[in-house]
């Protein structure tokens, strides 16, 4: 039996403006499908520069159970590249306490 190939899809934690996803998915082909930024007129800038990419507004520590629901929905068969590993320690803590969240 031949087994499903599984493809590369990416999530962006404090997304900013899309830069990072920019590259991610623009320059390499690996398609960002979730992305999340509190300021509005970032996420606003997400929206229409990803129209594909379900972009989650607000607080992460606020909205982080849609965000975890979300990913858990699509990364069925699916692996993950993690964007937000910036280096200011605690988004590298949220971002490896939210992946975490995403092993079952």
């Amino acid at each position: 039996m031949k087994q499903k190939q599984k493809s590369l899809v990416a999530g962006s934690l404090f997304s900013g403006g899309g830069l990072g996803d920019i590259g991610i998915e623009w320059g390499c082909g690996i398609p960002v499908i979730g992305a999340c930024e509190i300021i509005h007129s970032r996420s606003s800038l997400l929206r229409k520069n990803f129209p594909n990419t379900q972009v989650f507004e607000g607080d992460i520590w606020k909205i982080k159970e849609e965000y975890i629901a979300f990913f858990k929905k699509r990364l069925r068969g699916e692996y993950l590249l993690r964007l937000g590993m910036g280096k200011d320690q605690w988004k590298m803590s949220v971002t490896a306490l939210f992946f975490q969240e995403l092993k079952y």
